[in-house]
């Protein structure tokens, strides 16, 4: 019924509406999506200076998607989904982490190694205890070998009380 670009306009002119109606100030954008059957969606998110608690944010995607099913943004029947993001005052205030690729392979490796999944927990945390003494172990090997020896202890004296200024 509606061009792309002209349902993101509509959408998103119903949404700053509903801000508009609740009180919440911010930006909004939005995004035409596909889910994986083919149905069609849209993905609005809000950026807010308000805090808006995260244990209450389904309530306002829920509200959304109601109302903007009775003004008829989300087609026939309400066949398009939606998917309301809000990002907070805190979430806008904390910086993106930078994270490498590989801390993320590493991660992936260890949740969805098919391995690590057939054994129990309790084998896998002995496993990584015993790498981590042979680790250790290594190491300190190669520490003997190069000559290093720790400090001795030091002798500590006594110091008096400081004269006041």
């Amino acid at each position: 019924m509606f061009s792309g670009r002209r349902r993101i306009r509509r959408v998103r002119a119903a949404v700053m509406y509903l801000m508009r109606y609740v009180g919440l100030q911010g930006r909004c954008d939005c995004v035409l999506t596909c889910d994986e059957r083919g149905h069609p969606g849209l993905l609005v998110r809000i950026d807010t200076r308000q805090f808006v608690p995260f244990s209450e944010r389904q309530h306002f995607e829920s509200y959304f998607c109601r109302k903007l099913g009775e003004f008829g943004e989300l087609g026939v029947d309400g066949q398009w989904t939606l998917r309301l993001v809000i990002r907070d005052r805190d979430e806008l205030a904390t910086p993106r982490l930078v994270v490498s690729s590989q801390r993320i392979a590493s991660i992936l490796r260890a949740f969805n190694d098919p391995v690590l999944d057939a054994r129990g927990d309790d084998e896998r945390v002995l496993e990584l205890r015993e790498s981590v003494r042979q680790r250790l172990s290594a190491r300190r090997e190669e520490r003997g070998n190069t000559g290093y020896a720790p400090l001795a202890d030091a002798v500590l004296t006594d110091l008096g009380a400081l004269g006041g200024r």
